[in-house]
């Protein structure tokens, strides 16, 4: 209700004492005493004032300039002539003496040289004793505190080359809005950091590369949260009613297939490369919940829609993004500044970037879960893009393109433009989101390590029965029809079937599987990661193919994480042409090879394990605890493989040194034999 207002540029350059684990004893304790200092001030402030109120005169002008000049003993010095004054200027006393003291401890460390423990002091003071209220709160610049304490300080030995006389008016002259101080304890902090000589103002330690990340408008996160028809949608987490997680993620084809969208966007903001000043910045990340507007919204909630109201959600999902790039480019300068090649976009929708406006893409940073290698074909209309996957109507991007949209008048097609759907060289491809139950019973995890693997090949999950042909590039069908004819479950072991017809725990029959399929979706499907967070060794299906069902992978499809980590010796390449010949083909693979290939799977797997967000760290070691109480020979086998390396690196140290010891005798004999072959040459005499 109402015009949205941006919101003012957060730069907060202080982190808690917490953060710094490096600091010595004698800081901390002096932490504990400038936070008890900060206590005192923020309790007593209002008496205290009220006593110097009772107790001015002619001394208050020599209190302002001792305390300028950093003598602090002296404002308790000054003579009072009538009794009122002398009992005000005792309790003044004797409520500061406290704080007094910790000040001046604070000043001789300070003075002492030891400038880590001086940032000690002043992150901890800033924050309040420790509270967060740095990462929640608006806080001036560190130039513009600098500017302003330098002002107050020079203002005591030259008034006459000042602007200002007292610490609030040089913040005012610096450019400091002072209704974005939460309290008067800010000011107090702040006269603390002159009277303990602390006249520049340390930044927070950020990891590099440091990122920003836009607080957008709610339309484009929030408000979508608002309007979704159910919890478990848009989110990767839920909370029970005694406060617990809950997943949202499962294997059942109901639950929510794009937590990537929330995971992402909560890892950016508690990450310790996040940077809350945009001007220090070296990445800006973008985050628009387009999947939750276009599957959990659109059509499901009269509002909101994007200019027009339209059929094609992949329609609302470009002018979502547009309009997220208007925001950005209209209230900051950091768009403009660079051209958005340091802009990072998440797009976590089951055709990755392939629809990405294509102002965006071929600017940006593209993160998505779809790696497609494609070209640009000639489209209806005469425009060339690449060839929507999808076998729904509403999520294909080369059907339906009205152009009543004033914003884009020639149609959201010209919009998106012939831009691929990756380009390695610039985007990456993405995990997706998988949590720990997922992968219970995986080896890698404490899963029963012994348990046999008596299943050839894996495929479980919608074959597309009641889909359209689009569905998987035809793919799942045809694999469907191959094993059904082929009796491939009897006669190879290899099991293709839905969730009906293979029943049992997802996690114990990857575990026991050798080989895993990995065929799409309507886009990314999530069986790379599922195989190679079992052991399991994946065949993918890509490359070119002389039939109409290969047009999916035409290009190849490029797998998370395949542009940084050598993917090729951890799986198995198959084109659609060669799926007849599947069972020829696992078994023509050598049993060396087979665990070479899985070997590389253990390098790898953690990979495919988002484990930065504590919840999923916790209970994914809570979950290998569980498992290794259930099976305690796998800490056995786990103690012997490492013995094992143990020996074969002490072996591997001694042929080294007794090598090292050959080469070096053969050096020296060498030149022995050297020295001695030499013939002497008698002088010519004429």
């Amino acid at each position: 209700a109402g015009q949205e207002q941006a919101p003012p540029i957060p730069q907060i350059y202080f982190t808690p004492l917490s953060a710094d684990k490096a600091e010595s004893s004698e800081a901390a304790a002096a932490a504990a005493a400038a936070a008890g200092a900060v206590g005192d001030v923020e309790e007593k402030s209002r008496e205290a004032a009220d006593a110097r109120n009772r107790g001015a005169d002619a001394g208050t002008e020599s209190n302002k300039s001792n305390t300028k000049s950093n003598i602090v003993d002296s404002n308790r010095s000054n003579k009072v002539t009538t009794s009122d004054q002398t009992r005000s200027a005792a309790a003044d006393q004797q409520q500061q003496q406290p704080s007094q003291r910790r000040l001046e401890q604070q000043q001789q460390q300070s003075n002492s040289g030891s400038s880590s423990k001086g940032r000690s002091l002043l992150r901890h003071m800033w924050t309040g004793g420790g509270r967060r209220r740095d990462i929640y709160r608006w806080a001036p610049t560190q130039q513009q505190v600098t500017a302003a304490v330098q002002a107050w300080l020079a203002s005591s030995t030259a008034a006459a080359a000042s602007s200002c006389s007292t610490l609030h008016e040089c913040l005012v002259a610096a450019g400091v809005a002072m209704d974005r101080l939460t309290s008067d304890l800010d000011v107090q902090v702040l006269q603390q950091m002159v009277e303990t000589g602390m006249t520049e103002v340390p930044q927070g330690r950020t990891r590099r590369p440091r990122i920003f990340v836009y607080d957008m408008p709610s339309r484009f996160v929030g408000r979508l949260l608002q309007y979704r028809p159910s919890k478990q949608t848009c989110s990767w987490r839920i909370f029970s009613k005694s406060n617990f997680t809950l997943y949202t993620t499962s294997n059942a084809e109901s639950s929510w297939r794009y937590p990537l969208e929330s995971h992402l966007h909560e890892l950016m903001l508690q990450s310790p490369h996040r940077t809350l000043n945009p001007e220090e910045a070296d990445f800006f990340y973008v985050p628009v919940y387009a999947s939750c507007f276009m599957e959990a919204v659109a059509g499901w909630a009269d509002a909101p829609w994007w200019n027009v109201h339209s059929r094609s959600h992949i329609k609302q999902g470009v002018s979502m993004y547009l309009d997220a790039l208007n925001w950005i480019r209209t209230t900051y300068p950091y768009w403009n500044a660079t051209k958005g090649s340091n802009h990072i976009w998440l797009f976590a929708h089951d055709e990755g970037a392939c629809w990405a406006p294509e102002e965006i893409y071929n600017r940006s940073i593209m993160l998505s879960q779809w790696g497609r290698m494609s070209h640009a074909v000639p489209q209806d209309g005469g425009i060339s893009m690449t060839t929507s996957s999808t076998s729904r109507w509403e999520y294909n991007y080369n059907k339906a393109d009205d152009k009543d949209d004033p914003a884009m008048p020639e149609g959201f097609m010209k919009a998106i433009g012939s831009h691929p759907c990756y380009t390695p060289s610039k985007d990456l491809v993405l995990p997706a989101f998988k949590p720990p139950p997922l992968y219970h019973a995986s080896p890698f995890v404490g899963g029963d390590s012994r348990r046999t693997r008596d299943i050839l090949l894996l495929l479980r999950g919608d074959l597309g029965a009641h889909r359209g042909p689009d569905f998987s590039g035809g793919l799942r069908q045809t694999l469907a029809k191959l094993a059904k004819a082929g009796n491939w479950k009897a006669r190879h072991g290899i099991w293709i079937g839905t969730e009906r017809e293979l029943e049992g725990d997802q996690s114990v029959l990857l575990s026991r599987s050798r080989y895993c399929l990995v065929v799409p979706r309507d886009g990314w499907s999530g069986l790379f990661e599922d195989a190679v967070l079992h052991g399991c060794i994946p065949v993918v299906v890509t490359g070119p193919s002389g039939s109409a069902s290969g047009g999916i992978a035409a290009g190849g499809i490029a797998q998370p994480f395949s542009a940084l980590v050598r993917l090729s010796s951890a799986m198995v390449k198959v084109t659609p042409d060669d799926l007849p010949a599947l069972p020829r083909i696992l078994r023509d693979v050598t049993l060396l090879e087979e665990e070479e290939m899985r070997a590389n799977l253990g390098k790898i797997w953690h990979r495919m394990a988002w484990l930065s967000h504590p919840w999923v760290e916790n209970h994914l070691t809570a979950l290998v605890r569980d498992n290794l109480r259930k099976h305690p020979w796998v800490q056995e086998d786990l103690d012997s493989q490492r013995l094992q390396q143990q020996s074969a690196h002490q072996h591997m140290g001694r042929q080294s040194f007794f090598a090292a010891e050959a080469a070096a005798a053969a050096a020296a004999e060498a030149d022995s034999s050297n020295s001695n072959s030499e013939v002497l040459v008698p002088p010519i005499i004429d």
